[in-house]
């Protein structure tokens, strides 16, 4: 008999990825991210946590986040905010000096 693979766990599968630093209301954010796993099969929630994943990645690199201004974890989550378009990131923006007509 083959196992039954189990659904994304908080603390191995999501919180680690959270920077360092900003981990906070882990109580809240904990149950958020389990009621979220529960829906669909055991596949789909692992192809939601894929793209939540790539989405904190890309997330964590935007302007906003390398200025320290990030959500909560369980706000993320209580917002989806896997969903958003994806930011500007640091490296990818930079400002036209006044006058350069560029």
């Amino acid at each position: 008999m083959g196992q039954t693979r189990a659904r994304p766990a908080f603390a191995t599968d999501f919180w680690g990825h959270w920077p360092k630093g900003y981990k906070k209301n882990r109580c809240r954010a904990q149950p958020l991210f389990d009621r979220i796993m529960a829906k669909g099969t055991v596949t789909e929630a692992w192809a939601l946590l894929h793209r939540m994943l790539q989405s904190l990645d890309v997330q964590k690199r935007s302007r906003q986040w390398q200025r320290g201004v990030i959500p909560n974890p369980d706000t993320w989550l209580r917002q989806e905010r896997w969903n958003d378009d994806a930011p500007p990131t640091s490296d990818s923006w930079r400002s036209t000096p006044v006058g350069t007509g560029t």
